[in-house]
């Protein structure tokens, strides 16, 4: 974009060319991996703060790792108290009758081989 009354220069005569000159800045960009400072490290003066490369992480000490240990066994156990009580308050069903749970098998009279069996309601009662 050209401001109005801005002049500018072309360096590249073709597009091509241009396009080759980026990709090779962008390679060597990616490539200085700190070994870019800025002009406040050659004396210059400058009003930015200066560039600083990244430095690994100091080692920890055996504190801070036995207390990481500790957090993350903390978590754990609360984890587990908090499943234990989520089991504790989840409602059981409730079984009603014999082992297979149907009022009619927990009639003693009705034997067992008559299941399915249409039966009068005075036999019923009789069987009771």
């Amino acid at each position: 974009r050209v401001v109005a009354g801005e002049s500018f220069e072309l360096l590249f005569d073709e597009r091509a060319d241009a396009v080759e000159g980026l990709m090779a800045a962008s390679g060597a960009l990616e490539n200085a991996q700190g070994q870019i400072h800025s002009a406040a490290n050659n004396g210059a003066a400058t009003t930015h703060e200066p560039a600083t490369a990244r430095q690994p992480a100091p080692a920890m000490s055996p504190q801070e790792k036995r207390r990481k240990v500790m957090g993350a066994a903390l978590a754990l156990v609360v984890l587990f108290i908090l499943v234990a009580i989520w089991s504790f308050i989840i409602p059981q069903p409730v079984q009603t009758g014999g082992l297979s749970g149907s009022p009619a098998s927990a009639s003693a009279g009705a034997p067992a081989s008559s299941s399915g069996v249409p039966v009068s309601a005075d036999e019923f009662l009789r069987g009771q």
